[in-house]
């Protein structure tokens, strides 16, 4: 915008330059016409004053036509300069997203991993539980079908300890029996 403001004046001042030219032209047209003709001091001197005045005007116009030319280049070298820094820093901006887009997509790959992983150790975890409460309901059943083994055994030695009693007493009485008769 203020380069814009800037040509908006330079602009200004070669219209001015431009018409102080054609006026010092007018001026030096007279003073030809009025150094041809004779006439007094007083009547010269008035256009040549003026002429002198113009020539000032367009001088120091110039001058500042010269300075505001001078300012615009500085200020399109800073144009360029903050342009060049401004793209030097979008390629550093996207450079540094792209790298961070590329962390948050491993990380993103990291926790998709870890999640499988746990799915797969819960699994396996439910597997291992699922087998091992099958085993410990096979080895109660086992555990069970061996007690009443056990209660069946303690009544058949129990029976069979009272027969060998029995038969021991029997046997006592055949000898008995047998030595009478």
């Amino acid at each position: 915008m203020g380069k814009m403001v800037f040509r908006q004046y330079e602009e200004c001042l070669t219209e001015q330059i431009q018409i102080l030219e054609g006026k010092i032209s007018v001026l030096e047209d007279e003073l030809e016409k009025l150094s041809q003709q004779p006439q007094e001091k007083g009547e010269v001197l008035g256009p040549i004053l003026e002429w002198e005045k113009l020539k000032q005007e367009l001088a120091d116009l110039s001058l500042k036509s010269s300075q505001l030319d001078e300012i615009i280049s500085l200020l399109a070298n800073e144009k360029m300069a903050v342009e060049t820094l401004l793209a030097e820093e979008r390629s550093s901006f996207e450079k540094e997203t792209l790298r961070l887009e590329g962390h948050v997509s491993d990380l993103n790959q990291s926790i998709n991993n870890i999640q499988a992983e746990k799915e797969a150790q819960e699994q396996a975890s439910k597997t291992t539980q699922e087998t091992l409460t099958s085993q410990i309901a096979a080895l109660e059943t086992d555990l069970a079908r061996l007690q009443q083994l056990e209660v069946q055994l303690t009544v058949e030695l129990a029976a069979s300890a009272e027969l060998r009693q029995q038969r021991g007493a029997l046997v006592g009485k055949g000898r008995l029996l047998g030595g009478h008769g």
